[in-house]
């Protein structure tokens, strides 16, 4: 304290001394640039006044006056405002006495001392501040949200209302695939009985424009598995969805909000149970392991938890009145993240809902560095498969030892090893026979 007490008192002694060098210029009379400068001729026409904001304890140095000497030459301003908590500094040598040099140059130049500033220098993304008790972060929410006090989602002690325990696949044939399109795959009916028997889903709806055919669809005979025709989106919001990955990215928003309870892809599998702590939430979604640029975060919904009406899935099926089928991620990975900043109140992240795999390396993202470059395929650190909720293969799929029931028999993998624990629960094992 007292070494910055000394310290105040050296710059206001250096700045006073400063102020008595003889330094006025000249700053009205000016070669003319008529596409830059300010011609209004009659009053009213320009701005009239610059708050101009210093912050922190600095040499002011030429690149300042530059800034603030732009204002008196382009806009001409009748007054200009210099907000500062402390004086602009002067080094030790008096070279940098640009700030003198304004107040005895120009005459409209009021100071006026005011609360401190905050000087940020490292990037601060809105994550970092909704349960963060600092000062800086109350003021960020302020700032930003309206808000002073800390941002979370809260849980509902209602048991209506609750997320249901019903999952919703959607199956769309590919408009360029053979008419074997609608057959529904061994992975398929992995995703359901291990909806039901492993994550405890008392119902699963398979949504689709065709009933899906099949030995594996006909498996599912006395499971409590419903078929419900829809038809294909064509439109959200007036523009053209051809693509089906992303139809069901806006049916699995509508179905959700209509119904509740959780979708999945047909190419997710269940490994755990769903607490109910977890459908305490209004909504619940996991994050992607993929970078995007300079985003902080993606999510990824291949698995999405939410109760009926969920504020979260309004404002987030109102992204789609700017739609992109040419842009894979942009609707369904990056927008859900964007609402989520927005309202950080309603949704809430489980790192643990899935791990996603591509080509060949999963990716638990409840690890600390999880979140890496889509072309880097080197092993994450090993975890327990166990940890997480469900697996979600994205590409390829299946893997090799989820193909087939023999394979998961004879399977040494954490794959095979996860087909039979999931034929095991649901009563399954005669497959493997």
């Amino acid at each position: 304290m007292l070494e910055n007490s000394r310290s105040e008192l050296k710059s206001l002694r250096l700045y006073k001394e400063a102020r008595s060098i003889p330094l006025h210029r000249d700053m009205y009379t000016q070669d003319g640039w008529p596409e830059v400068e300010n011609n209004s001729s009659l009053p009213g026409e320009g701005a009239s006044v610059v708050h101009y904001v210093w912050c922190g304890r600095k040499v002011f140095q030429f690149q300042h006056q530059l800034s603030l000497l732009s204002a008196v030459r382009i806009l001409r301003p009748l007054k200009i405002y210099f907000y500062y908590h402390h004086l602009p500094e002067v080094d030790d040598f008096w070279y940098h006495t640009w700030f003198q040099e304004l107040t005895q140059s120009v005459p409209n130049l009021v100071l006026r001392h005011d609360n401190p500033c905050l000087i940020i220098t490292q990037s601060v993304y809105p994550k970092d501040v909704w349960d963060n008790s600092s000062r800086f972060s109350e003021l960020a929410r302020w700032i930003h949200y309206g808000r002073r006090g800390i941002i979370k989602v809260r849980q509902t002690d209602r048991p209506q209302d609750y997320i249901p325990l019903i999952s919703h696949l959607v199956l769309f044939p590919a408009k360029e695939q053979s008419a074997k399109s609608t057959e529904f795959r061994f992975l398929h009916y992995l995703s359901v009985i291990s909806a039901l028997h492993v994550a405890g889903f008392k119902r699963v709806f398979v949504h689709g424009d065709e009933i899906p055919q099949g030995e594996w669809w006909d498996k599912l005979g006395g499971e409590n598995v419903t078929f419900v025709k829809i038809e294909q989106p064509e439109t959200v919001f007036q523009h053209g969805v051809a693509v089906p990955a992303h139809q069901s990215d806006v049916l699995r928003v509508l179905i959700l909000l209509r119904y509740g309870g959780v979708y999945q892809d047909t190419d997710v599998i269940w490994v755990n149970r769903i607490p109910d702590d977890l459908r305490r939430y209004p909504a619940v979604v996991c994050n992607d392991w993929a970078r995007n640029g300079a985003w902080p975060g993606v999510f990824n919904i291949g698995v999405l938890m939410a109760r009926a009406g969920s504020e979260y899935l309004k404002h987030f099926l109102r992204t789609f009145g700017y739609y992109r089928d040419d842009k894979w991620s942009f609707n369904a990975i990056l927008m859900p993240y964007k609402v989520y900043e927005q309202h950080p109140d309603l949704l809430y992240v489980d790192r643990y809902l899935q791990a996603t795999c591509y080509h060949g390396v999963c990716h638990p993202t409840w690890q600390p560095d999880y979140f890496r470059d889509i072309l880097d395929e080197n092993p994450v650190e090993p975890f327990d498969w166990r940890d997480a909720r469900a697996f979600h293969f994205t590409a390829p799929k299946p893997p090799e030892s989820l193909s087939t029931p023999e394979k998961i028999k004879n399977g040494k993998d954490v794959f095979a090893e996860m087909g039979r624990m999931i034929l095991e629960k649901s009563g399954r094992l005669d497959l493997l026979s």
